[in-house]
C-alpha cells in the first residue's frame, strides 16, 4: 500500500524528515512535570534543539528570496549575512551556556 503513494517518493521524504523534526520540536515535554515528579524541567524541552537543524535550509530558503528579489546581488555579501547569522547564533550558544552554568552554581 505505501508503494503506491507517492508521498513516500525519495524526492519527498526530506518533506517527510522536516514534518517529523518540526513535530518532535514543537510539542510541550515539560508539561510531563505537571503529573510525573522531574527536577529538572528544561532538560525536557531540550526538543527544541531539533529545530536547528532546520536553519541551514532556512536560511538558504532566506538567501535564494533575497536573491531573486535583487537584494543581494553580491557572493561577499551574501557571504557576510551567512558569517552574521553563524555569529548570531554561536553568541546565543554562547549566552545559554552562561545562564545554564550560572544557575547551577547557585543551586549549589
Amino acid at each position: 500500500v505505501l508503494k503506491s503513494t507517492t508521498f513516500f517518493h525519495p524526492r519527498n521524504m526530506n518533506t517527510l524528515r522536516f514534518i517529523i523534526i518540526s513535530s518532535l520540536g514543537t510539542l510541550p515535554f515539560e508539561y510531563i512535570s505537571l503529573y510525573a515528579e522531574v527536577k529538572n524541567v528544561n532538560l525536557l524541552m531540550l526538543n527544541r534543539v531539533l529545530k536547528i537543524s532546520q536553519l541551514p535550509a532556512y536560511l538558504s530558503d532566506i538567501s535564494s528570496v533575497l536573491e531573486d528579489k535583487g537584494v543581494i546581488k553580491n557572493l561577499s555579501i551574501q557571504r557576510t549575512w551567512k558569517l552574521f547569522f553563524a555569529m548570531a547564533l554561536a553568541g546565543h550558544w554562547c549566552g545559554c551556556a552562561f545562564f545554564f552554568v550560572a544557575k547551577y552554581e547557585a543551586l549549589k
